[in-house]
């Protein structure tokens, strides 16, 4: 089927709270501040003046468990998100600094990962998925930095020393290939490792342990050319902490060479070229900067630095910019008794983040003048400010480098059971689809985490239940369990994927003398290896409702423990190895169908405490339970949206799906159409991307069309078609239009403005060649269509792939080509004939292979003058000297004999010399 998005960008004026004061304080806990109204964005928009127009990251710890949890949020502190909570062992006193990786899709950072002796470097994506150590050493490894483009880390590890020595080591961004680039074998110490920018150095400073020297280096990413900039050899705190400016020019660094040795180690900020010359002070403040583990940050336009620094008198530290020329010297924090540390600045250099320490530490964000300081505190925990990323434009929870449509708040698909089938829709409730049509019962369904599978449980089987798995569009259902004996009641459902598609959750019931045994299980995607992780044996005690967490090392679920008469089912978490069972809810009335949201903070569930059925949520520990829906009606089903943001339900009275906010707020109905059947269960898939290039297909306009298996097989969408010779796995061909470079069309073609261009990709397994074929536009004239020709995209260079000119039934023109394999195509019209002469022939014949003889050809060219040919005794025509590089139109007409076609165009660009025409009749 094909489904045709329509996107509308709506940008609605938002009001934004003017704050009088210079200086900000939020006192913020995990819930979402309400004292600021976001700023709308606008695509492009400069964010300098918007709180909303860009997050940050933070890194913070819980008590003395020393628990790592990342955070992103607005730099207002607000929609402050949890990306990932983990316990590494160890007092974990390393994972101080967090970076965005430069496409915003991951966060960098160091933590423990084996003992408190070890310091390792990780990755995360900003969704919380892919948790990953990338060292994995029982080493120090720390300070990591990404090269520019994102494909390679650099850092300081001291594992080929034994941990004496630091040196500088580089691996890609995955943690492979990890390459020490200095050499192990002598007594130095390195530090403060930075890209040049155009990836192909590092700067870093040399501490020589024989002579205390310190010094500034140079070294390829290839571990050759290693350079001595400095070579001052004069003070004991002589040159650290370098940073190159954006434009590779020069390097900024800390020296106290002005000073000497016995001075308390006193320094000043200065600037040289990238080759070590032309080496200038910039700074006169007599200060103790310049510790090994420090680096300058220079402004993305190469204008001011950014540093902390310590009064030589006081015990405090300060944040300080100064220019690059040495002028401006502002402190941002001024603030005594306090330990302020630079981090970073905007990505747009309008703004500087830093961290403050007291008796609890607090992020705080300013203008690079002094104004409009932001301080984002807790009155628990401590807030350390780590990493600026990209906005969040349509404030999805979804960073707009990560986001696959930045400018739309994420849509979703949402499946439902319907009495006796399962459905699904967009979650505003358009484009709805029956996915099974099984005389018996099929419901539960359960959508994958990609959102291309979905679990679903029905009693076509024996009249058991049983538990099935289908492709999102209904395609390819397939039972993977099977209850074959035993009475009726026997069966599983329940059936829920873990975040990896490599398990299931299900419940598993079965009669057993006398006594109903409903248990949590846990199985392979094909139903192989079914583990029971709960062994209840009665009637009153069972398992329900299964759901995993974010990373699947927590499943929750409701479960019955005492008399049904007298209810006592409550929440309760377990470890997929059956381990830590955790009751979560205590009330006497029923407290059922638990779910995660996306970044397994929250809970939402089901609870009679008050009386009959209402949504309530809970922290993922169970504190912080809060009823969410307060009606006289029934709530049932609850269950959150992929981004976490809102919650879905069902109401007993009218048995329709709603919509609210993740608060309670804004309910609506999903489904505006007067449907005659019932909408529950809700299940919820991702936006989908079809095909596979990274954007959601509501967001970019591409046209997926289901391509089964088989000969001969056709798709197509309204303006371009494609018939591949044969398909032995079914897929889903997707058409995503395209704006082609004019500079990217060869020589001797111009650009069809007008006509349609598509880059064409397929998940379906197919067999070459392809006929593709792209309509053209009823303005264009018939000269014009005939010299059109389709350009194929082959390693970056567009080829004329064109075979015939042809009009389908209803009137369509079309250019098409024939292909081996499938990307963008093109129009263009072939601006000039070349002068060669060709030949074009053929033979004329009956069905059964006799040449007719006598029959009239004609030959029409582009400038609508023809010419004519007979065949002879034996069937045979030929045109002889035949301009190549034009268009032609080749008709047959006979009085005694009919062929189909009967007219074609041709592409010229060489002898065609098997130009056939066979009769309808032998």
């Amino acid at each position: 089927m094909k489904r045709i998005f329509t996107i509308i960008l709506m940008f609605a004026a938002l009001t934004f709270a003017v704050v009088s004061s210079s200086h900000v304080s939020i006192a913020q806990s995990d819930s979402a501040l309400t004292d600021f109204v976001p700023s709308a964005i606008i695509p492009g928009e400069n964010c300098s003046q918007g709180f909303n127009c860009g997050r940050i990251a933070d890194i913070d710890f819980v008590g003395e468990t020393d628990i790592v949890n990342i955070y992103t949020m607005n730099r207002d502190g607000s929609e402050r998100r949890l990306v990932i909570s983990f316990d590494p062992p160890g007092n974990n006193s390393f994972g101080r600094t967090i970076e965005f990786s430069p496409d915003n899709r991951k966060l960098l950072f160091t933590s423990n990962s084996y003992s408190s002796f070890d310091q390792n470097i990780w990755t995360v994506n900003v969704d919380g998925t892919g948790l990953t150590d990338l060292t994995q050493s029982f080493s120090y490894n720390k300070l990591p930095v990404f090269s520019p483009d994102g494909t390679k880390i650099a850092f300081l590890s001291s594992r080929d020393t034994g941990n004496q020595f630091n040196k500088i080591y580089i691996m890609n961004s995955d943690g492979s290939d990890v390459r020490r680039l200095t050499d192990v074998s002598l007594a130095y110490d390195e530090f403060s490792p930075s890209f040049s920018p155009d990836g192909s150095k590092i700067v870093f400073m040399l501490y020589q342990l024989s002579n205390a020297f310190r010094d500034i280096y140079t070294i390829g990413t290839d571990g050759a050319g290693l350079t001595n900039l400095t070579n001052t050899e004069a003070t004991l705190y002589s040159n650290v902490s370098p940073a190159y400016t954006p434009d590779g020019n020069s390097i900024i660094f800390v020296s106290g060479r002005d000073y000497g040795v016995g001075t308390g180690g006193r320094n000043e900020i200065y600037r040289m070229n990238a080759d070590g010359s032309g080496q200038i002070r910039l700074t006169n403040l007599f200060s103790r900067k310049g510790d090994e583990d420090e680096s300058l940050i220079v402004s993305p336009d190469g204008n001011r630095v950014l540093f902390d620094n310590s009064d030589s008198i006081q015990s405090d530290k300060d944040v300080y910019l100064v220019g690059t020329d040495g002028s401006g010297l502002t402190n941002l924090s001024n603030e005594p008794d306090k330990d302020n540390f630079a981090v970073q600045f905007s990505p747009d250099g309008s703004k500087v983040g830093f961290t403050t320490y007291n008796s609890l530490s607090t992020a705080d964000i300013v203008n690079i003048d002094g104004s409009n300081r932001v301080t984002i505190s807790d009155p628990v925990e401590s807030r350390r400010f780590g990493s600026f990323g990209k906005p969040d434009t349509d404030n999805d929870g979804i960073i707009d480098g990560a986001d696959n449509c930045p400018f739309t708040a994420n849509s979703f698909r949402v499946a439902f059971s319907s009495i006796v089938d399962i459905w699904a829709m967009n979650a505003d409730g358009t484009n709805l689809t029956r996915l099974t049509t099984n005389p018996a019962t099929d419901d539960e369904p359960s959508f994958s985490a990609d959102g291309k599978k979905i679990l679903f449980t029905s009693n076509r089987s024996n009249s058991r239940d049983n538990i099935f798995v289908m492709n999102a569009d209904g395609s390819n259902q397939t039972q993977i369990t099977n209850v074959a004996g035993g009475t009726t009641s026997d069966g599983n459902n329940n059936a829920v994927f873990n975040p990896s598609g490599t398990k299931i959750a299900f419940i598993g019931t079965r009669r057993i003398s006398g006594n109903t045994h409903r248990n949590l299980f846990l199985m392979n995607p094909d139903g192989t290896n079914q583990t029971q992780l709960t062994f209840f044996t009665t009637d009153f005690n069972f398992a329900a409702n299964p759901n995993f967490n974010q990373d699947g090392t927590r499943i929750v679920f409701d479960s019955q423990r005492g008399n049904i008469s007298i209810s006592n089912q409550d929440i309760y978490t377990i470890n997929p190895d059956s381990t830590n069972e955790t009751r979560l809810t205590t009330a006497t009335a029923q407290d059922t169908d638990p779910s995660y949201n996306r970044d397994g903070s929250k809970i939402v569930f089901l609870s009679r405490r008050d009386g009959n059925s209402e949504v309530y949520t809970m922290n993922a520990d169970g504190t912080n339970q809060t009823r969410l829906t307060n009606t006289t009606d029934q709530e049932l089903d609850p269950t959150f949206t992929p981004d976490g943001a809102k919650i879905a339900f069902r109401r007993f009275s009218d048995q329709k799906l709603y919509l609210m906010n993740a608060d309670g707020t804004d309910v609506r109905r999903i489904s505006t159409a007067a449907m005659n059947f019932n909408e529950i269960q809700p299940t919820f898939a991702p936006q989908p991307d079809a095909d596979g290039d990274g954007i959601g297909d509501a967001c970019d306009g591409s046209f997926d069309v289901n391509t089964p298996t088989g000969a001969n097989v056709g798709v197509q969408t309204t303006d371009a078609t494609i018939s591949f010779s044969n398909v032995s796995g079914q897929g889903t061909t997707s058409f995503a239009p395209i704006t082609p470079d004019p500079a990217s069309i060869p020589t001797g073609y111009a650009l069809c403005p007008t006509c349609p261009a598509y880059n064409i990709t397929t998940t379906a397994n197919y067999t070459p060649p392809i006929k593709v074929c792209l309509a053209v536009p009823a303005a264009i004239s018939q000269t014009d269509y005939l010299n059109l020709q389709l350009l194929h995209g082959e390693n970056g260079v567009f080829v004329n792939r064109t075979t015939e000119h042809t009009t389908n039934p209803g009137g369509q023109r079309l250019v098409c080509g024939e292909v081996s394999s499938l990307s963008p195509f093109i129009l263009a019209q072939q601006l000039a004939p070349t002068a060669a002469q060709v030949l074009v022939s053929g033979r004329v014949k009956t069905a059964n292979g006799r040449g007719i003889p006598n029959t009239v050809l004609t030959l029409t060219g582009s400038d609508g003058s023809p010419r004519i040919a007979r065949t002879n005794p034996f069937g045979y025509y030929r045109f002889n000297q035949v301009d190549a590089g034009e268009n032609y139109v080749l008709s047959i007409s006979s009085k005694s004999y009919t062929f189909t076609p009967s007219t074609l165009v041709l592409s010229i660009a060489e002898d065609l010399t098997n130009i056939d025409f066979v009769s309808e009749s032998p």
